[in-house]
């Protein structure tokens, strides 16, 4: 989980204060495998991504000098989230193969 703190801009609005804001970073397990059943090579991937996040408030200004709110997702955790196995694409050499 990495976190910055940095002043948010939405079209034509921008955050009074400062907002923390949150992302998942990192690497998770990769592979490729022969699958002996299908003859061709299986991946299997795992995306980092947020696992729970709470809705944080934030009002903007805006450049006609009017205020709005906004709802924007705080990451509380992250988690590598596998991805379903699929075979590898196939390269063919010329489209009559």
């Amino acid at each position: 989980l990495e976190k910055n703190i940095t002043c948010l801009h939405v079209n034509d609005c921008t955050s009074i204060e400062d907002v923390e804001v949150t992302s998942c970073t990192g690497h998770c397990d990769t592979k490729s495998m022969r699958s002996m059943y299908m003859n061709d090579l299986m991946h299997s991937c795992s995306c980092c991504q947020e696992e729970k996040f709470t809705l944080r408030l934030m009002t903007l200004k805006c450049t006609n000098s009017s205020e709005t709110l906004l709802n924007y997702k705080y990451i509380e955790s992250c988690s590598c989230t596998p991805i379903k196995s699929v075979p590898a694409a196939r390269r063919r050499s010329s489209p009559f193969d």
